[in-house]
């Protein structure tokens, strides 16, 4: 049944589920080409004590066809949080990728990391799989945007303007180095940019 799903599923990017005799998913996975990924699982030459034990145990399979990469991406992240598969290892303990967060409901907003998405009235951007590349990310736009990278308790208490204002990394709002219309104008280009 599963050798005849294989033949029949496209070269495109996509979800794939293997799913046990009962037909709950046991594995959940995202591919750039399903045929070829999903073929991968049954060549001899796989390795690894995993991929025998769900090869033995997948009795049926499904898959979803999708744009690309980044919507594979989001599509598998969604089904292992829903359906919490035992062979997925990497998102089972609930760990979600990061976001890109500015709190633009503040006065003066700030832009952070962050890996759980709320309905705060923020703007969120992402999710990322990769946690240093978007830190990485994060520190180029903190400079090409100078907006404060403090948390709004810390900038409420703030006297006197940090080091990064110092260095020019940040607009000093906190100082009254910038008025509320000109940070909002950066902050305009910031979300622009993303």
């Amino acid at each position: 049944m599963i050798e005849e799903k294989i033949e029949s599923l496209p070269c495109a990017p996509g979800v794939y589920i293997f799913k046990d005799h009962e037909g709950r998913p046991i594995y959940i996975g995202k591919a750039k080409n399903l045929k070829e990924r999903v073929r991968s699982y049954f060549r001899e030459e796989r390795k690894g004590l995993k991929t025998e034990a769900l090869v033995r145990a997948a009795d049926d399979l499904d898959f979803f066809i999708v744009r690309n990469e980044k919507e594979a991406f989001l599509l598998e992240n969604n089904l292992i949080k829903a359906h919490r598969p035992r062979y997925n290892i990497v998102l089972k303990d609930d760990k979600t990728y990061i976001s890109l967060k500015l709190t633009v409901k503040e006065t003066f907003p700030a832009l952070f990391i962050t890996r759980k998405v709320k309905d705060d009235g923020s703007l969120y951007f992402g999710p990322y799989p990769r946690a240093k590349d978007t830190r990485d990310v994060l520190r180029l736009l903190q400079t090409l945007y100078p907006i404060r990278r403090c948390k709004l308790t810390q900038f409420k208490k703030r006297k006197r303007a940090c080091i990064l204002s110092e260095m020019g990394r940040c607009m000093a709002p906190c100082e009254s180095k910038v008025s509320e219309k000109e940070y909002r104008e950066v902050v305009s280009e910031l979300i622009e940019f993303l």
